[in-house]
């Protein structure tokens, strides 16, 4: 989009990434408003935020996905079509969602958005990991 842009751009962001630019080419703006959180997110979801180790036992629920496949969330990973678990989340990741859980945000549901190999060099074995975009929406009656 900015490269599109033909006579204006407005960039709204929360840090200092864009004050290198000159004052000449672009002005700053420092706004004190308080904005309403947004009623969902979208969280892609890394090699950090899931147990590598966990796909070993679960290569064959793992093999038939695609990217873009719909799963099932809980609060310890994500189901195939089946109700099947094909992963599970990091300790780090559950905090996460812990955080997002208080700040009133529930997962609904998720999708595979990377499907890629994984060396286990303990083991000397690759295994195929999914990697999954979960979608997370503001519950408005446990913010009251």
């Amino acid at each position: 989009a900015m490269t599109r842009a033909k006579s204006a751009l407005e960039i709204h962001y929360n840090d200092d990434y864009f004050k290198s630019i000159p004052p000449e080419l672009a002005r700053h703006t420092l706004t004190h408003t308080a904005y309403a959180p947004p009623d969902e997110l979208t969280v892609q979801l890394t090699h950090k935020d899931v147990q590598l180790g966990y796909f070993g036992y679960v290569q064959k629920r793992v093999l038939p996905l695609n990217s873009g496949d719909l799963l099932g969330v809980d609060e310890e990973g994500c189901r195939n079509s089946r109700g099947e678990k094909v992963l599970k989340y990091s300790a780090h990741f559950r905090e996460e969602l812990m955080r997002l859980e208080d700040m009133g945000y529930k997962p609904t549901q998720a999708k595979v958005s990377f499907l890629v190999y994984w060396f286990n060099e303990e083991k000397e074995k690759e295994y195929l990991i999914a990697l999954p975009e979960i979608l997370l929406r503001i519950c408005k009656d446990e913010l009251n």
